[in-house]
């Protein structure tokens, strides 16, 4: 037995900030000095992540920039999930059992369609991936054999709480 899929999450800058930092320290001899301004902003999804060095004046030693950019990567991060439209064929009679299923599996149904099949109901949902690896099976359970689902990758949306804690946790 293999288990489920492992999903692949993301993190992102959940909006701009921006913060100014004034060094001073001296300690008898020469005293150090410097004021560092860092803004963090959201890009286009899928963009990555881009750092870019605006030193201006004085001299700055280089190892202090590589510690900028680690705080820059930590601060303010989301946890994104993946997502997919998921849309199911299935038994009109069956349609109740369906949407209570893609309910308990986070899903936002987008639409129900009655098809031109007599008797069928197409119901487009949106959910996460992770709640889709086993999903297959049980609808054919509750359609007795009769329903039909794809399921295609749609992008990320931000995890919810109780999602973050349980990765945080592994």
């Amino acid at each position: 037995n293999t288990g489920l899929p492992s999903v692949a999450y993301r993190e992102s800058i959940a909006r701009e900030a921006s913060v100014t930092y004034r060094h001073k320290k001296h300690d008898g001899g020469v005293g150090q000095f410097a004021v560092v301004a860092l803004t963090l902003a959201p890009g286009e999804r899928g963009s990555g992540f881009t750092f870019v060095d605006e030193t201006k004046g004085g001299s700055v030693p280089r190892e202090f920039v590589p510690a900028v950019e680690r705080g820059a990567r930590a601060a303010g991060l989301v946890v994104l999930e993946p997502v997919a439209v998921v849309e199911v064929v299935v038994p009109e009679a069956h349609t109740g059992d369906v949407l209570g299923e893609l309910a308990a599996r986070r899903a936002q149904v987008r639409d129900v369609t009655p098809r031109v099949e007599r008797g069928l109901v197409t119901v487009t949902a949106r959910a996460p991936v992770a709640t889709t690896f086993d999903f297959v099976p049980r609808l054919r359970a509750l359609s007795h054999g009769r329903g039909t689902a794809s399921v295609q990758p749609e992008g990320y949306d931000v995890a919810p709480g109780e999602i973050v804690r349980g990765l945080a946790e592994r």
